[in-house]
This record gives structure tokens, sequence and C-alpha cells, in this order.
């Protein structure tokens, strides 16, 4: 069965990136791979894949999903928007 989330997804546009551009920014490492996910959103996915796992998860249980949906995101060039997060963190 496929998930399907919705939220906001955010690409900037060329007037954004002229302006980063312009006061000096970089793209940060996760901006190549926009359109991006909320962060809520992505906790969601990785809960709905651990209780597929399990009805009593366990730490593996919340390694494996994070590590799959991880993989699912990457493979579909989506990446995960973290309000308030410094230009270039990763989360993976």
């Amino acid at each position: 069965m496929r998930s399907e989330i919705l939220g906001k997804a955010h690409r900037p546009s060329e007037e954004e990136r002229a302006l980063d551009e312009e006061c000096g920014s970089s793209i940060g490492v996760l901006d190549k791979s926009l359109p991006g996910i909320p962060h809520q959103d992505y906790r969601v996915l990785v809960m709905q894949e651990v209780l597929k796992r399990s009805s009593h998860p366990t730490t593996k249980d919340y390694a494996l999903a994070k590590i799959k949906v991880d993989k699912a995101l990457e493979n579909q060039g989506i990446g995960i928007i973290i309000p308030a997060a410094r230009p270039g963190r990763r989360t993976v």
C-alpha cells in the first residue's frame, strides 16, 4: 500500500536563487534534492514504517524504518525541510 503525505513542498524560485547568489549564500546539501517534505511529515513516514514492522517496536525497529524511509526519499529525489536548521545540515 502506498502512503501519500499532503504537505508543503518548496522549490526556490529563480528570483530566490538569484538573491541567494547575490548575498553570497551557497546552496545547501539538501537543497540539491528539492522538492522537500516538512520534517513532521518525515517523522510520520518513519512511524508508519515502524508500526508496519512491529506492534511493540524496539530501537532496532526505529533504526531500520528510518533507513528504509531515507532510501525511498533519496531514490525519489526528495529532501527534508528542517525549519531553522543551518544551511547544509545533513540528517542522514
